[in-house]
């Protein structure tokens, strides 16, 4: 939120020092010079925001790739118990060791 607070302070300076430029202020050298260093700076802005974002769509693609691998463990016990190639004592540990499981990976996730 932050960064979206920096951006619209920075477009919001250079549309006054284009308003500025626009309407014949005096120092047109100064608000050119004012103009160029904010659009840099707001492209710096953009730039980190954009890889900030492709970094946490990564960790959530790891994440959900993780859940889902443990829901197919759970689905294959599933399919195991009824086929009665494993025992209902059996099923019910491993089932709660996945779940478990689940829970840890969500907790680590969301409590950083």
């Amino acid at each position: 939120m932050k960064n979206i607070h920096s951006l619209i302070l920075i477009n919001t300076l250079i549309i006054l020092c284009l308003l500025a430029i626009y309407f014949k202020v005096a120092y047109y050298f100064l608000f050119y010079i004012i103009i160029s260093l904010l659009l840099i700076f707001n492209l710096y802005i953009i730039l980190k925001k954009s890889n900030s974002l492709d970094k946490r769509e990564e960790k959530q693609k790891i994440l959900l790739h993780r859940i889902k691998n443990s829901i197919s463990i759970i689905m294959g016990y599933n399919e195991a118990h009824n086929d009665g190639m494993i025992s209902k004592e059996v099923y019910n540990e491993n089932i709660n060791q996945e779940i478990s499981n689940i829970v840890n990976i969500l907790k680590k996730e969301l409590y950083k």
